[in-house]
C-alpha cells in the first residue's frame, strides 16, 4: 500500500486517471449484459422502489465517505454513485417501462419527442425545429452526443446519464468537505431522487440539472478557496455564476437568484468597502454573457425570425389571477392563440401587468396559494417542494417529507445565526433567490418541482446544514466528535475543474460544431402514388423498439405483454388506445421527415430496415393523433 501511495504522490495525474477509468467502467459494465435477471431486478428497485434503495445506499455511502484512506474513499464512493445512475437507466430499459415522456423504455413522447426530433434536425439539416428551439442549449448538447453515437439514441442517452453521474459525484464530495459524511448523504438523496425521474428521458431537465449541479459544486469550491485564503477563488466563483446563468436559460427556474448572487459576490470580495462595485459590475457581465451566448447559439442553430420564448408568461398569469393553472390564460384570453411570435409575448405581458394592477389581491392570493401547495406537509402532495422523494410507502413518505422540512427549518436558523460566514450567507442567497423566483416560475403548476432542475442543489444543501447541527450535537454528547471532521479530498479538485471546462465547451461549442458538419444537401422529392404520403428519413440503429408476441423484454426488444401493460401508464386515453391497437409484431422508431420537418413514429416490419445508418425514401400512410404522426410505409428504399 505504501508503494502505491508513493506512486500516486509522484505522479500527480495517475490517481485522477484511475478514478476516471473506474467510474466509466463501473457505469458502462451494467449497461452491457442482457438477460441477467438480478441486474434487471436491481435496476427496477433503484429506479422505482425508494425504501429499499435508500436503506442500502445510505449505509454504503456512509462507509465509503468515512474511510480514512482518502484515495480509497474516493474510489469506493465512485463505485457506488456511478452504478446507481447506470442501474436507474437499466431499470427503464430492462423492463421497457412506459412513463409520461417515454414509451417502451426508449421512444420519446410529448416534449421529449420534440426535443429528440429537433436534435435530429440539427444533426441532419443544421438547425433546430419545433419545440426544441425553446431550449437550444439542451437540444444542441444532445445532438452533439447523437452525432458521435452515430444517431444511436441509447448510446447518446447513456452518455448524458454518465455526465449527470459525474456532476453528482463531484457535488457530494464537495459537500462532504464543507460539512461531514452524514450531511453529504442527506444532500445527495433528494438530488438523485429528483433526477432519476428524468434519466432515460430526452428532456431539458437533464441539462438544467447538469449545469446547475456543476455550478453549485464550483460555488462551494470557490468559497472553500476563499476561506483558506487561496488566490484565484473569485475566478472560480465567477465561472460558477456564468454556469448557473446557463443552467437557468437551459431550463428556466430560480432565475431570480442571479441578482442576489451578484450582490453576494460584491459583498464577499468587498475589501474595506461595504460593497465592491467593480466586482458587482464584473459579476453582472458574467450573467449578461450567459444570456448573450445563449442567444448567440440560438441564432446560429435556428432559422431566421424564430423565437425562443414562445411560452413566456403563461405561468405568471396563473399566479396573477389567484393561483390558477399554467393553461388558464388560454381559457381567459383564447385570442392570444391567433397572434404571431413576438406580438403574442408582448400581449401576454400587457395582460399580466393589467391584471396585477387591477386586481393585486388576486396576485397575493396566487402567491399564498403557491406557498400552501409547495410547503404543504401532506406527503401525498406531488407538488410539494420535496415531492421528488415520494414513495409507495405512506410511512416512508411521512418520515422523508417531515424530516427534510425539519432539517430545512433548522438549516435556515443556522444560516441566519451564522450570517457572517460566507458559506451560510451563500445558502441564504439561494433561499431568497428561490422564493423570489416562485412568481416567475410557479412550482405549483407542475409536479415534482420540475421547473427547478437547475436548483435542486439548494433543496439538498439547506436540510444538509440543518442535519449537520443535529448530528454535531448528538456526536458531541456521545463523544464521537472524530466523526464530525470533514475529509481532505483536494486530490480531485483539479479533475473537477477540468471536467467543468470540458463540459462548458461541449455545451457552447457542441451545437455550433454539429451545425458546421451537418450535411449540405438538397433533398429531392421522388413522388408517391396518389393518396400516399412521401417521407425521407434517416434510420439509426439503436433508436427503435421491436415488439413481439413472444420472447423476453430488454430494450430494444419487448414482449407484447410488457408493451401493452406499460402503455396504460400514459396519462392520455387517446394515446393509450392508439398504441394498444398497433398490429404486432412490429418495430417502432421516432424520426423526422426531412422534407417538411414533421416528427413521426415509423411503424414497420424490422426485416424492411437496414442494418446500419441509412437515409431512406418511403411512401405510405400517415395517421395523426395528439401524440404525433404515425407513418406506415408501403414502400421503402435507400435514398441516394
Amino acid at each position: 500500500m505504501k508503494k502505491i501511495s508513493l506512486f500516486f504522490e509522484k505522479n500527480r495525474w495517475a490517481f485522477p486517471l484511475v478514478l476516471l477509468i473506474v467510474s466509466l467502467f463501473s457505469f458502462a459494465i451494467i449497461l452491457i449484459p442482457r438477460e441477467i435477471s438480478f441486474i434487471k431486478t436491481i435496476g427496477v428497485i433503484i429506479r422505482y422502489n425508494t425504501p429499499r434503495f435508500l436503506f442500502v445506499v445510505i449505509i454504503l455511502l456512509l462507509v465509503s465517505l468515512y474511510l480514512k484512506k482518502t484515495r480509497l474513499s474516493l474510489l469506493l464512493t465512485a463505485l457506488i454513485i456511478f452504478p446507481i445512475f447506470s442501474f436507474a437507466l437499466v431499470g427503464l430499459w430492462a423492463s421497457a417501462y412506459t412513463e409520461t415522456n417515454v414509451i417502451a423504455g426508449i421512444l420519446p413522447r410529448r416534449d421529449a419527442f420534440s426535443f429528440f426530433t429537433g436534435s435530429l434536425a440539427l444533426l441532419e439539416k443544421g438547425y433546430l425545429v419545433g419545440y426544441a428551439k425553446r431550449r437550444p442549449l439542451f437540444s444542441g448538447f444532445f445532438a452533439f452526443f447523437l452525432r458521435f453515437a452515430g444517431g444511436n439514441l441509447q448510446i447518446a442517452m447513456a452518455a448524458t446519464v454518465f455526465i449527470t453521474a459525474v456532476v453528482s459525484y463531484f457535488s457530494i464530495i464537495e459537500v462532504n468537505k464543507s460539512l461531514n459524511p452524514p450531511s453529504a448523504v442527506v444532500f445527495f438523496i433528494p438530488q438523485f431522487l429528483y433526477i432519476r425521474r428524468y434519466i432515460g428521458n430526452v428532456l431539458s431537465e437533464n441539462m438544467g440539472y447538469i449545469l446547475g449541479m456543476a455550478a453549485f459544486t464550483l460555488f462551494l469550491f470557490a468559497l472553500r478557496k476563499k476561506r483558506e485564503q487561496q488566490k484565484g477563488s473569485i475566478i472560480f466563483f465567477l465561472l460558477a455564476v456564468f454556469l448557473f446563468t446557463l443552467a437557468q436559460v437551459a431550463r428556466p427556474g430560480a432565475i431570480a437568484t442571479l441578482p442576489f448572487l451578484i450582490i453576494f459576490v460584491g459583498w464577499l470580495w468587498k475589501g474595506k468597502q461595504k460593497l465592491s462595485w467593480k466586482i458587482i459590475v464584473i459579476t453582472s457581465l458574467c450573467v449578461i454573457a450567459g444570456f448573450l451566448i445563449n442567444s448567440f447559439v440560438f441564432n446560429q442553430i435556428t432559422l431566421d425570425k424564430s423565437s425562443q420564448i414562445t411560452n413566456f408568461g403563461y405561468g405568471i398569469y396563473g399566479v396573477a389571477v389567484g393561483g390558477k393553472s399554467w393553461g388558464q390564460i388560454f381559457i381567459d384570453h383564447p385570442e392570444i392563440n391567433t397572434l404571431g411570435a413576438g406580438i403574442r409575448e408582448k400581449r401576454i405581458m400587457e395582460i399580466i401587468i393589467l391584471e396585477i394592477l387591477n386586481h393585486p389581491d388576486n396576485f397575493i392570493k396566487g402567491i399564498m396559494h403557491q406557498f400552501s401547495v409547495i410547503f404543504s406537509l401532506k406527503p401525498i402532495n406531488t407538488y410539494n417542494v420535496y415531492s421528488c422523494m415520494l414513495t409507495n410507502n405512506e410511512f416512508m413518505n411521512y418520515a422523508l417529507i417531515y424530516s427534510y422540512f425539519l432539517f430545512s427549518i433548522i438549516g435556515i436558523g443556522i444560516c441566519i445565526y451564522q450570517r457572517k460566514n460566507p458559506f451560510f450567507v451563500f445558502i441564504l442567497v439561494l433561499l431568497v433567490g428561490f422564493l423570489f423566483s416562485l412568481p416567475i416560475s410557479p412550482a405549483y403548476q407542475t409536479q415534482y418541482m420540475r421547473y427547478y432542475a437547475a436548483s435542486t442543489s439548494f433543496l439538498g444543501i439547506l436540510p444538509a446544514v440543518g442535519f449537520s447541527l443535529i448530528f454535531s450535537i448528538v456526536a458531541k454528547k456521545i463523544k464521537l466528535t472524530k466523526y464530525l471532521q470533514p475529509p481532505d479530498h483536494n486530490e480531485i479538485s483539479d479533475l473537477n475543474i477540468i471536467f467543468t471546462i470540458i463540459l462548458t465547451t461541449i455545451v457552447l461549442a457542441g451545437p455550433l460544431l454539429i451545425k458546421a458538419i451537418a450535411p449540405k444537401r438538397d433533398l429531392i422529392s421522388r413522388g408517391c402514388l396518389d393518396g400516399e404520403s412521401e417521407v425521407i428519413l434517416n434510420y439509426y440503429p439503436g433508436s427503435s423498439v421491436s415488439i413481439n408476441s413472444f420472447g423476453s423484454t430488454w430494450v430494444p426488444n419487448i414482449s407484447e405483454h410488457d408493451y401493452k401493460k406499460g402503455i396504460h401508464n400514459i396519462p392520455d386515453k387517446e394515446t393509450i388506445d392508439y398504441f394498444d391497437n398497433i398490429a404486432i409484431p412490429n418495430t417502432i422508431f421516432p424520426t423526422i421527415n426531412l422534407l417538411n420537418n414533421t416528427d413521426l413514429y415509423v411503424v414497420i416490419d424490422i426485416d424492411q430496415l437496414p442494418q446500419k445508418k441509412t437515409t431512406l425514401h418511403a411512401c405510405g400512410n400517415i395517421e395523426n393523433i395528439a401524440s404525433g404522426g404515425f407513418f406506415y410505409p408501403n414502400k421503402i428504399e435507400e435514398y441516394k
